[in-house]
Parts: C-alpha cells; structure tokens; sequence
C-alpha cells in the first residue's frame, strides 16, 4: 500500500507496509503508480515494466527517463522499501511489530511534529472563532512553514524536541479496526482519534473529522521532515 501527495515542492511517496518515507522526482512519482500492479506481482525486468508504464500512460519525459525512473522504483522494491506487503498478522501484533521497527526514532519524530502542527492550526482556528475552518488547508500550510523557520532556527537543538511526549499506545491492546488498518497514517497513529476512550470494540465508530486532521498533520509533517533534512544537507 502506497500513499502519494504533493506538499511544499516535496514528491512524498509513503510506502505504509514497510514504513518507509520517499522524496522522489517529478518523473518517479507518476511512474510509481503505473509500475506498482507489474512489479508487486514479482516482474521486475526493466524493460518490460518500462513498455507497459507508457502503454498506460503517455508522459511528458523520454523513453531514456522513463527507463530510468522503472529502474529506480524496482531498486526500492527489491529492497523491501516499496510495494511492500502488508504483514498477515492480528492487528494487535502487528501495532506491537511497529513499535519494534527499526524507523520507530522517526515516526515518533513525525508524530511529535504532527501534534505540533496541529495545536497551531487549532490555534489559529480558535483565533478566528470558525472550530470548523480546521479543515482548511491554509491553516496547515501557514503553521507546517512557521513550524519548519523554528525548527531551523533550533539547529542542532531541536533533535531532543522530537523525543518528548511522543509514545506510542499501541502495546495497551487496543484492536485496530478494518478501516484504520486501511489508513496510510496507521502507523503515525496510537488510536487516539477513536470516539470513545479505552479501547475500540464494534460499537464504536471512528471520529472522522479528527481523523481527518490527523492525517492532514501528518502528511505536514512528514514534509517538514524533508525540509530539515535538505537543511542539513
């Protein structure tokens, strides 16, 4: 399962399965969703996969760029980090998987951004006296660059910043739900964006509008993380 978006001049592709987070060129963010049935069904000739990307659909490079571009995205499936499958486990385990992942350093970092993008916003909207102008898209990108010019501000400083208050929950038992598991930002999420306290069971419904903001503040923050790392480069 992939997740694409476009933010700041950022090509993100999240590949949730393996956790992994890409910055990628305009020409490897349209290739990937045109490789991704040929290649996760195992083909992984150059070649072939290159033919069927442009039988899909005419793009705007050349067939050299293109070949290119396949190459690349087979690279990162073979190493597991694209197109990766989901585990077949109960979602209990596979919460408890995810806190033992190797990248668990960097989701916490994202999720501590994410609630700091998302206080912003709830301030701002607070300010303006409109709760329901959250959804609003200028709030998050007004509150993703004031966070990035602070961040940078903080240079070597703020790496602890990342590591306060950000726990994960999911070892307290909680059960994901078929529609959570179906989330890109599952993995960015403790459960807390459940309507209910204590748990989820089959009575209880999923706040949507919460989830909603979540997900906005993670695709943020994930952004603002490329953003430092270009910074640091």
């Amino acid at each position: 399962m992939i997740h694409r978006y476009k933010n700041n001049g950022y090509n993100i592709v999240m590949d949730i399965s393996s956790g992994s987070v890409h910055v990628v060129d305009d020409i490897v963010y349209e290739v990937i969703p045109l490789a991704q049935q040929l290649v996760s069904a195992g083909i992984r000739d150059v070649d072939t996969v290159t033919i069927a990307v442009e039988t899909l659909q005419e793009l705007p490079f050349s067939h050299r760029e293109v070949t290119e571009a396949v190459g690349e995205v087979i690279s990162l499936a073979e190493r597991g980090i694209l197109f990766a499958e989901d585990p077949i486990v109960h979602p209990v385990q596979e919460q408890i998987h995810l806190h033992q992942h190797s990248d668990q350093v960097f989701a916490r970092q994202v999720m501590t951004i994410a609630e700091q993008v998302r206080q912003k916003v709830c301030a701002e909207a607070h300010k303006a006296c409109h709760a329901e102008e959250l959804q609003h898209v200028n709030y998050y990108g007004e509150a993703a660059l004031e966070l990035i010019a602070e961040l940078k501000q903080k240079g070597s400083e703020r790496e602890p910043d990342f590591q306060k208050g950000c726990e994960s929950d999911v070892l307290s038992g909680k059960t994901m739900p078929e529609k959570c598991r179906k989330c890109f930002a599952r993995y960015y999420c403790s459960g807390d964006r459940f309507q209910n306290e204590g748990g989820y069971d089959e009575s209880q419904s999923i706040h949507e509008p919460e989830c909603e903001r979540y997900k906005k503040c993670v695709e943020y923050a994930i952004m603002i993380k490329a953003a430092l790392a270009d910074e640091d480069k």
